[in-house]
């Protein structure tokens, strides 16, 4: 197959105070016309112990600092990534689609997405939701016969998964607004994003990103792990994955007596009303529509995207008050006109917008066997 455009990228950590890794790793990664040589350094224990040690010392400034600084910082971020015009945020659009295997304007709306978050209304409401009062982070309050204040965990590691590249913007956001110190562990599928991220934020304030280090190691070498937490350097862990990958974490915290904080695996589900079942074909038409946009988003990898739809094989009907409540079965070729325009929806969209795997179509032609195998039984 003949590419029409190769590319090759050196992804340096992000680090305030460089260190040197021994060892680098080198992606190639084919999708569609494009090819792309992604090289990035892997960290040992060794290396990454003394940077844990100099994190770990700019706690106390971490946690001095006014919240008003930081949700400025934030603001000012996030006003960059929404700029549509700056150089980072056009350079990752060129990028990040090729290491994510995702379309230009599917990577765009998850920025977008992300970029967002980053803003002083939207922390501000955060903080509210979580606490009460932003004031807890910054003086101890009155609560009933007692006086409460959020301290900060220290020194946190944010161990990231490739599912989601915007997922290192967020997790970091989560540790700034708390006022950690923070050191962000990049996934193997997604070694990038975050690197820009924070190379945004020292754009913005260089004092704040002495407190971040944003770098590779790899997740199935736990004896790194270990050596981090035994150190005691490490307050506490921001896990995020899938459901081995949360377990190995969190075995080895508790062993260590660390705090985990995980966001394992979800399953995203929609249920199908009986209503609609019996709607008209122009109404199912619509709902496939809407339904297919939440299985082909990004290509069965997101949490948000709909993995799983339930459809009624009974509908519960009440002909007058007076009359017992019955059980009818729902007609077969509704349920069998929801899947087929589903599927067929399916198609029309994967070619429309871009997407790089069959798997949505191919989960709708399981279902659809399931589904005549369920009613004709």
């Amino acid at each position: 197959m003949c590419l029409s455009m190769k590319k090759e990228i050196t992804v340096h950590p992000f680090i305030s105070q460089p260190i040197t890794a021994q060892n680098l790793l080198t992606n190639t990664i084919e999708w569609k016309d494009a090819s792309l040589e992604v090289t990035f350094p892997t960290f040992s224990a060794e290396e990454l112990l003394p940077l844990a040690q100099r994190l770990s010392s700019l706690k106390r400034s971490a946690h001095i600092r006014p919240l008003e600084d930081v949700l400025e910082i934030i603001d000012q971020v996030g006003a960059l990534w929404r700029d549509p015009s700056y150089e980072l945020r056009k350079e990752a659009l060129e990028i990040v689609p090729l290491i994510a295997g995702q379309s230009k304007q599917l990577s765009e709306f998850e920025l977008s997405g992300v970029a967002q978050l980053w803003s002083r209304a939207v922390v501000e409401s955060m903080l509210r939701e979580d606490l009460g009062s932003a004031d807890f982070l910054e003086h101890w309050l009155p609560r009933g016969p007692v006086r409460l204040h959020a301290q900060p965990r220290g020194l946190v590691l944010h161990n990231l998964a490739g599912n989601s590249f915007s997922v290192s913007a967020l997790s970091l956001l989560c540790g700034l607004i708390t006022k950690n110190v923070n050191l962000v562990k990049l996934s193997h599928d997604a070694p990038y994003f975050g690197v820009k991220w924070a190379e945004s934020i020292r754009f913005v304030d260089k004092k704040l990103t002495e407190e971040i280090a944003v770098l590779y190691w790899s997740g199935s070498r736990t004896e790194i792990y270990r050596s981090l937490f035994n150190s005691g350097l490490v307050d506490a862990v921001l896990a995020w994955g899938g459901l081995s990958s949360i377990e190995t974490i969190r075995k080895l915290g508790y062993h260590f007596g660390i705090k985990i904080i995980d966001y394992g695996p979800k399953l995203s589900f929609s249920i199908i009303s009986a209503n609609a079942l019996l709607a008209q074909r122009q109404l199912i038409e619509e709902l496939t529509t809407k339904m297919s946009f939440d299985i082909v988003f990004w290509n069965q990898k997101h949490a948000l995207v709909l993995a799983l739809f339930l459809l009624p094989q009974k509908l519960l009907h009440r002909q007058s008050p007076q009359r017992k409540r019955r059980q009818l079965r729902l007609p077969f070729w509704n349920s069998k006109l929801l899947l087929t325009t589903l599927l067929k929806t399916l198609q029309a969209k994967w070619r429309s917008l871009n997407i790089a795997t069959l798997e949505p179509i191919l989960l709708s032609e399981k279902l659809l066997t399931q589904q005549e195998s369920a009613t004709t039984s």
